[in-house]
């Protein structure tokens, strides 16, 4: 079943397919998360670095929730 992700996954960049594993990874189907990490692996993404893009994303996301919340 990944294979049908592998092309889509295959066109992301670095910091997206990471952060499909540590934040988006609930909007996804089982098989778009297995493709992802055949992906990480095949690129040989060091995974200590998911941890200071995965902080970097999150505040990213706190700031527009913040930005949104003013907004309403």
């Amino acid at each position: 079943m990944k294979e049908e992700f592998l092309g889509e996954m295959s066109q992301r960049i670095d910091k997206e397919l990471i952060k499909i594993l540590n934040v988006e990874k609930k909007k996804y189907k089982l098989a778009a998360i297995k493709a992802n990490e055949f992906e990480v692996k095949k690129r040989n993404i060091d995974t200590s670095t998911f941890i200071e893009i995965t902080k970097k994303v999150t505040a990213e996301r706190e700031k527009l929730e913040k930005v949104e919340t003013l907004l309403w």
